[in-house]
């Protein structure tokens, strides 16, 4: 998992030398299984194809993020969250033109306005917080 966050900012470092108006920004990626029904859950996470989170993630109290800081050249990502035992998708674009902080939560069941599992994403432009 460490390799593909190293080559994600090798690569989004080498971007930003070939043209991109905005120089490679810290984008803090945080990752929560908020559901019961599924634990652990996978969760993969790719930036432009890229794998920069790939791993198991447990309920516990519902109150745990796992942080993954990631380096992106400036301009517009494609990133796309999935779980093969979850079962769900995300795809959404990321605009990178400063920091930014990025939240994704796994839900099923009850929690989900249909009752599919589903993945919540919200992208800041300032740090967020946790309770």
């Amino acid at each position: 998992m460490r390799s593909s966050v190293i080559l994600l900012s090798v690569a989004a470092v080498a971007a930003a030398a070939c043209g991109s108006a905005v120089e490679a920004q810290p984008v803090i990626v945080y990752v929560s299984n908020q559901s019961f029904d599924i634990d652990p859950v996978d969760i993969t996470v790719t930036v432009d194809g890229e794998v920069v989170v790939a791993d198991d993630f447990r309920v516990e109290g519902q109150h745990n993020w796992v942080e993954f800081p990631l380096q992106l050249a400036g301009g517009e990502h494609v990133m796309e969250v999935s779980s093969v035992r979850g079962p769900a998708t995300y795809l959404g674009t990321l605009q990178v033109d400063g920091p930014l902080w990025v939240v994704v939560d796994y839900w099923s069941g009850s929690d989900t306005e249909d009752g599919a599992p589903a993945f919540g994403v919200h992208i800041s432009t300032e740090p967020v917080g946790f309770m």
